[in-house]
């Protein structure tokens, strides 16, 4: 284990590692004014990039950003966001950016529809609709599940797959569960 090593929240910087002032109070992680890093580990904030947007960009940018690109999406694929809270929307905004076409998937109705609309989705889809469900069978390329219940979210793959099997059209659906601790990707037939 290293000697000089120093968490970076709510630990004693005893060394001047962690720049903590004065020497030997607690470090502040996020909260803290200055921070030393290694350069692998830290990214440069653009000259004139508005701070108050780095924190997003950086976290639910990334935790959405990654397994689209991870699961190849590109201009024209089909992608459908399950969960449309903060990270959801985000997902809508950057896959609409990645130039694919969008669709918001909720298990409630109009307004968690009309925010991912909003936000940049061609169409929205409620998975307690069966009919809505089984019509959109085979409809995506990929599904990216960013809802925060296991139980709903597999609820809804389920549904979707069940839906997509009964079609005729054969197609594989990419389902990926983006999450902020990691980004494995999962895939599954549809």
């Amino acid at each position: 284990m290293c000697t000089k090593q120093v968490g970076t929240y709510g630990f004693t910087d005893m060394n001047g590692r962690a720049k903590s002032s004065p020497l030997g109070s607690q470090t502040l992680g996020g909260y803290t004014k200055k921070m030393v890093v290694h350069e692998k580990f830290a990214i440069k904030i653009p000259d004139g990039y508005p701070l108050e947007m780095a924190g997003p960009v950086m976290c639910a940018g990334v935790t959405m950003y990654d397994p689209l690109k991870r699961q190849g999406a590109t201009a024209g694929t089909r992608v459908g966001i399950i969960g449309l809270g903060g990270l959801g929307l985000t997902g809508i905004k950057i896959a609409k950016l990645m130039g694919c076409t969008v669709t918001a998937i909720s298990r409630t109705g109009s307004e968690k529809a009309r925010a991912g609309l909003s936000a940049g989705a061609v169409a929205s889809l409620c998975s307690k609709d069966a009919a809505e469900m089984a019509a959109a069978a085979g409809s995506l390329d990929l599904i990216l599940i960013r809802s925060p219940s296991r139980t709903t979210t597999a609820r809804m793959s389920r549904s979707y797959r069940t839906a997509a099997s009964k079609s005729s059209s054969g197609s594989r659906t990419r389902l990926s569960r983006a999450s902020s601790g990691s980004s494995r990707a999962r895939s599954s037939r549809g």
